[in-house]
């Protein structure tokens, strides 16, 4: 694996020297340095140069392969893009189960496109046995997330499905919701814990 990963570097580093942008030289060489020392978000910016062909050829596999790495470490946005891989069947075999325990991780690190996610599997069964209650509550934590993209598609899902909720349904919601969120919390103080893009990236 770690041979694959240095071909990956090696053959990133030499897309990057035939650029002719002196600054995107330069980024590119800091992004492969970093990459190199296991630094995560570094890890994961190059995987998404080779998910997204930015200065390399398109390449799944190598991307996937980044991601992987810096998700075990616990990066949470690669967490996320690996259950996108298992869902969607980019690159890899489509498996919704394997989708799932990544959304999991990244759910429980506060990634709201995660918990929608999530949420949406146990509303369909998709993966997991069909629990209404664990969709509605995860669909309420993308919700009160801040990540726009999220709420819009959560916010409609949820006014959706409380209305074929009984009261013990949305009580036993309510009690996973606490729950997930002292999870969400407690992954918080580690120090692996890495926030979703939109919330790294504010000032």
């Amino acid at each position: 694996m770690f041979f694959i990963f240095l071909l990956s570097v090696f053959s990133f580093a030499r897309a990057a020297t035939q650029s002719a942008d002196g600054t995107s030289m330069v980024s590119s060489a800091k992004v492969l340095k970093n990459a190199v020392n296991d630094d995560l978000d570094a890890l994961y910016e190059l995987g998404m140069k080779y998910y997204f062909g930015n200065g390399v050829p398109k390449n799944f596999k190598k991307a996937f392969e980044l991601y992987t790495k810096a998700a075990l470490q616990g990066h949470v946005d690669a967490q996320f893009d690996l259950g996108q891989f298992y869902m969607f069947g980019n690159g890899v075999p489509k498996d919704s189960r394997k989708a799932y325990a990544w959304f999991r991780m990244a759910a429980m690190q506060d990634h709201s496109n995660a918990q929608f996610n999530l949420g949406y599997m146990f509303l369909a069964g998709d993966g997991v046995s069909r629990d209404i209650a664990k969709s509605y509550a995860l669909l309420k934590l993308a919700v009160t997330n801040e990540d726009p993209d999220a709420f819009v598609k959560a916010e409609k899902t949820l006014a959706s499905i409380s209305k074929a909720m009984s009261d013990d349904d949305i009580k036993q919601a309510q009690e996973l919701y606490n729950y997930f969120l002292k999870t969400i919390e407690n992954n918080k103080k580690r120090e692996n814990y890495k926030k979703p893009w939109w919330q790294r990236h504010q000032r």
